[in-house]
């Protein structure tokens, strides 16, 4: 499996980022959704950093929770989301798509991506690592209905508001590997 991802033309850590968006995809039932998402990387030259944040002892994510989608508009079929608490740069979350199973995952925020470990939901002893890039400078965030995104991920877009889904994913994700925050 691992042998054609890697004879890939692009950069080292962009194969690691797509092997790793591939793995989540099988995982999470994804397919399709998520493979387009990899083949969509962005190059690094289009990423900036938040190294001057995390230099200064700053957080690069906000204490909180949050929630992203592949689309804007919360429950859309065939959109994956990830739901996610963050406290002093570790995340515990979930992905998931409406309607169907989710797995967890767990890590930490760094200047240029967020580093999770995804728990397959059916192998509760498997972990994958799986890599989210962060886009943009956190000074210039995006705008979602009048709230300022903190981040921005790339291949999702900020949601303002959680259902009580969301709540009720997220719970299970920290129930179970809340001690990694």
């Amino acid at each position: 499996m691992h042998s054609s991802t890697r004879s890939m033309q692009a950069p080292a850590p962009f194969r690691r980022i797509q092997t790793a968006l591939l793995t989540a995809a099988v995982s999470l039932g994804l397919g399709s959704v998520l493979v387009g998402l990899a083949s969509s990387s962005s190059h690094a030259s289009d990423l900036v950093p938040s190294q001057a944040l995390a230099q200064a002892g700053e957080t690069i994510v906000d204490d909180g929770i949050y929630l992203y989608g592949q689309s804007a508009e919360p429950e859309q079929a065939g959109a994956a989301y990830m739901v996610f608490e963050s406290r002093s740069d570790r995340v515990v979350g979930a992905f998931y798509m409406p309607h169907s199973s989710f797995d967890c995952f767990y890590g930490s925020a760094e200047p240029d991506q967020l580093a999770l470990m995804v728990v397959n939901s059916y192998e509760q002893d498997a972990a994958y690592p799986f890599d989210v890039a962060l886009q943009g400078n956190s000074d210039v965030a995006s705008s979602v209905g009048g709230a300022i995104a903190p981040i921005t991920l790339e291949g999702f877009q900020p949601i303002a508001t959680l259902s009580e889904n969301d709540y009720r994913i997220l719970e299970v994700c920290q129930s179970q590997y809340g001690d990694q925050i």
